[in-house]
């Protein structure tokens, strides 16, 4: 009578196969990352400058942005990306695991990475990170448009 022990060596094994980068699913969570993108670099902000207006308005009767309010921007913003940052990280693995990007292996980003690590490379990062930064440059530029149509900046050159 022979035993066998279950292999726990080789965590690829126990994965399920990967889907197509464009299947239906792994698809939806690329918009959702897009979109979840978009609204912290963008709609949050603006939200958020647009409450406090509100409450400008409610409180004082002028849209007279003040200290407190300016906190509360601040400190909105910020628990709005917090929480937004933890849905696409979430989102991000998901997608990592249907694709088949995510076989189990830890990424050290090269500032956190002895010489050692180096020998080793790996791409288990997934499309969240291109995504937050094509939508960061794109809520960049729709800034520097809206200010230079609704403020009259002159752009050097």
């Amino acid at each position: 009578m022979s035993l066998t022990v279950p292999s726990t060596s080789h965590p690829e094994e126990e994965l399920p196969p990967p889907k197509a980068m464009w299947a239906p699913e792994p698809a939806l969570l690329v918009v959702l990352m897009a979109l979840g993108s978009i609204t912290m670099w963008a709609a949050s902000p603006v939200f958020w400058l647009w409450f406090a207006s509100k409450v400008a308005t409610w409180t004082t009767g002028s849209a007279q942005i003040t200290a407190p309010l300016a906190a509360l921007i601040l400190g909105g913003v910020i628990v709005t990306a917090i929480a937004l940052g933890k849905l696409l990280g979430v989102l991000n693995r998901r997608h990592m695991r249907l694709t088949g990007l995510d076989r189990g292996r830890k990424h050290a980003r090269a500032w956190n990475r002895s010489m050692r690590d180096a020998r080793e490379t790996s791409r288990d990062r997934g499309l969240l990170e291109p995504i937050m930064f094509w939508s960061l440059g794109a809520a960049a530029l729709a800034a520097l448009v809206f200010s230079v149509i609704n403020y009259r900046i002159v752009l050097p050159g």
